[in-house]
Parts: C-alpha cells; sequence; structure tokens
C-alpha cells in the first residue's frame, strides 16, 4: 500500500513539474499586474495567481525562464519597496539618540525622494544620497549640505530635459540644500535580446516551438506516466498470480529441452 502511494506521489509530481515554473510568489495584485503585462507585451506567456489575501505568485514556462527573468530585469520589475519615515521612527525603545533619529531622517527622507522619482515615465530605479553635515559648535564656517540623484532609465527615453525638475524636487524636500549643490546623473539600461517567438528546440531529433515545449511536455507525458501507473499497480495488484505463472513456464521449458534421447535417436531429434 505505502508503495502505491509513492507511486502516485512521484508520478503527480512528474506531472506538476512540467507545467511550469513559478517566477515570484509574494507580490501584490499592483505588482502581478506590471508582471503579466511587461511579459505579455515580449511575446512571453505568463499567468497569475492568489497565494493569500494580499499576495500574488506569476509563473512562466520552464522554457520561457530566461527570456521573462530577462524582459523584467530591463524593464526594472517588480518595482523596488521603499521604506517611508513612519515606518522608520517607530518608538521601538524608551530613548533614541540624536544620532540615530537624524540617521533615520536621512534614510527617510532619501527613500521617499528615490520612490517619487521611481514613479517617473522612464525611470526603472533610482537612488537619492543626501549629506547634511554634523554642526560643529568649535568651527565658524557652516559646511553645506549636498545630494546625489542617480537614476537608471530605459534607454528608448531621454530624460536629460527633466533633471531641473528634480533638481527643484530634491531641493524643495530637503532643508538647506543649494540648487548648485544637486548632481543628477542618467544612466541607461542594457538592451535585452528580444525573444524569439519562433526559436525551436530539438526535442528527440524533433524541432519543436519553445513555446509549446510545456504543452507538448503535458500531452506527452500526462498519459505516458498515467499509463505507466496503470501497469505498475496492474503488476502489483497480479503480481503473485504472475509470479506463480511464470514459475510454471519456467518448469515447462525445463521439461520440454530435458527430455532423455531415444536409442538410436542423433542430437538433432531425427
Amino acid at each position: 500500500m505505502k508503495l502505491k502511494r509513492l507511486l502516485l506521489m512521484c508520478c503527480l509530481a512528474a506531472l506538476l513539474s512540467g507545467c511550469g515554473v513559478r517566477l515570484f510568489g509574494s507580490l501584490s495584485e499592483t505588482e502581478a499586474n506590471e508582471v503579466v503585462a511587461a511579459l505579455s507585451a515580449a511575446g512571453i506567456s505568463a499567468s497569475k495567481e492568489v497565494v493569500d489575501d494580499k499576495r500574488w505568485a506569476v509563473d512562466v514556462s520552464q522554457a520561457e525562464l530566461p527570456n521573462a527573468l530577462a524582459t523584467l530585469r530591463q524593464q526594472g520589475l517588480p518595482r523596488e519597496r521603499f521604506g517611508n519615515l513612519g515606518d522608520l521612527f517607530k518608538k521601538e525603545g524608551l530613548m533614541s539618540t540624536p544620532t540615530e533619529e537624524r540617521v533615520r531622517y536621512l534614510h527617510g527622507m532619501s527613500q521617499q525622494l528615490s520612490e517619487t522619482i521611481s514613479l517617473l515615465d522612464g525611470v526603472l530605479t533610482a537612488r537619492v544620497h543626501i549629506v547634511i553635515p554634523a554642526a560643529d559648535p568649535l568651527s565658524d564656517k557652516v559646511k553645506p549640505s549636498s545630494a546625489s540623484v542617480f537614476v537608471k532609465h530605459r534607454n528608448d527615453v531621454n530624460l536629460e530635459l527633466i533633471a531641473p525638475a528634480i533638481r527643484t524636487l530634491v531641493l524643495r524636500s530637503v532643508e538647506g540644500l543649494n540648487y548648485e549643490n544637486i548632481s543628477v546623473s542618467f544612466f541607461p539600461a542594457e538592451v535585452a535580446p528580444r525573444p524569439d517567438p519562433m526559436r525551436m528546440l530539438n526535442v528527440f531529433g524533433v524541432d519543436v516551438p519553445a513555446k509549446s515545449l510545456d504543452t507538448l511536455r503535458t500531452a506527452v507525458l500526462a498519459p505516458s506516466l498515467l499509463l505507466l501507473i496503470l501497469l505498475l499497480l496492474v503488476l502489483l495488484r497480479y503480481r503473485r498470480q504472475l509470479a506463480d505463472d511464470w514459475v510454471s513456464v519456467q518448469l515447462w521449458f525445463k521439461r520440454a529441452f530435458s527430455r532423455p534421447m531415444r536409442s538410436g535417436q542423433d542430437p538433432s531429434g531425427r
């Protein structure tokens, strides 16, 4: 009985493994929609399903996994999740030192500015680094604050025209900044090769479209595995009877080929 269950579990696992692979398993519904839309636009079939009340999963076929990862990397999906000031300033202890409060504030401002710039059309990811020097009570000189903005964007868009708007956004968000102390650097993303919808794979000497590989695997493997498990179950069910029949066949062959030769009969039986 245990052997039957083991065979059933192995065949079921083999069938499920041919259906596809999980690309992401903990996305919001919006993130899952963005991923599926981007893959569909690139000619890659993808599906989404609910994991629980707040999480969604995206699946693709095994054959399309490399193309799917390259496409999503080029488009910066799923988008990075940023922290906010409310989460950073949660009270987790009795007291916070001024240095801790200052570091949290700077990090929170950087996160919020990075998220805002990432929402611009054509931007894949953004980082904002803010430097506000600590006041030195023994010095009369005031060190100026500065900020640098890193923007990675699609190579088919030109964001140089909105650089002044990004500088103004950072200037109005951080106290003590001067316009000339804000730098913005743009970096175009590398172009990933578009997947060839007619790409062929050789399967046992036969050329099969890559997109049809999973369908073929399911159509061929599923009946084959079901037939195999049915055969194994039949063998297990009638193994005693088959063993007795096999012994009978062996005895018959043994008697048939071990008969004594008659006198005057040559070894050939004539």
